[in-house]
């Protein structure tokens, strides 16, 4: 009698793991096809089966108490399997969402949220050394008749290839960011108005080489130099934001609409 309570409930304890392990499996195999099929998620679902797979075996040596070794060794194999490939999985899959949330998935680039996270760190920086930095936020013209005209399939290209020509053209120490829509933030590390304007120069050009609809692209920019133009992050910013509005207005009035 003794012996049959516990076999209970070892049993109940397998089957409450079974269940738990296809629960989960099952849920992701739905990450997994809607994700486009990582890697990461499919070694998570193998090491999750193998669960699966040693309490299956588990219940049937409860069941039917075996004594072959080979059987245990077995057990023990997809049980080691299964903890391997989950933990392996799991920190791989952590690691990518941890940088993913840094990231704005279109472009590539940090998101708006990271941006201001490293813009704290670099104000603290450039008080404590008496530094400078600079700030442009940057829009693409015309991006909105781009859209009507083309799609937002080609919208969202011409964005991807610009955060591209942005990030390849600036130092290892600057910080590109899409701030929303069309517009970018970009911070220029202990640099002055001077040498703001002469990387502001080069990455005009080299989006200047970007052609859509048959004319040349083009960013309005607005630039803001810390702690001339203000001395806390929010003041730099609204006025790097307020700069580049300016410019993007001044483009509107003076630059036809993209043909039809």
């Amino acid at each position: 009698m003794w012996l049959w309570q516990v076999r209970t409930s070892y049993i109940f304890m397998d089957i409450t793991i079974l269940a738990a392990a296809l629960f989960i499996a099952a849920a992701l195999r739905k990450l997994y096809i809607a994700y486009g099929k990582p890697r990461m998620i499919l070694g998570m679902i193998i090491g999750i089966l193998a669960f699966v797979v040693s309490s299956i075996l588990d219940i049937l040596l409860t069941l039917v108490i075996i004594n072959w070794k080979p059987f245990f060794m077995i057990e023990n194999i997809f049980i080691a399997a299964g903890t391997i490939l989950s933990a392996v999985s799991m920190v791989i899959i952590l690691r990518y969402l941890l940088s993913t949330a840094k990231l704005d998935p279109l472009t590539g680039v940090y998101n708006r949220r990271h941006f201001k996270e490293l813009l704290d760190i670099e104000i603290v920086r450039a008080r404590r050394n008496n530094l400078k930095f600079a700030i442009l936020s940057c829009g693409i013209n015309g991006f909105k008749l781009i859209n009507d005209k083309m799609g937002h399939a080609i919208g969202d290209v011409v964005l991807r290839n610009v955060a591209q020509k942005l990030s390849f053209n600036v130092r290892a120490s600057d910080v590109v960011a899409r701030w929303g829509g069309d517009e970018f933030m970009i911070l220029f590390t202990q640099t002055d108005i001077a040498g703001a304007k002469t990387l502001v120069e080069r990455l005009n050009q080299e989006i200047g080489n970007m052609v859509i609809m048959n004319r040349n692209l083009s960013i309005s920019g607005g630039l803001a130099i810390f702690p001339d133009d203000g001395g806390t992050v929010d003041e730099i910013l609204s006025l790097a934001d307020s700069r580049m509005t300016n410019s993007k207005n001044d483009w509107n009035k003076m630059v036809k609409p993209y043909p039809a």
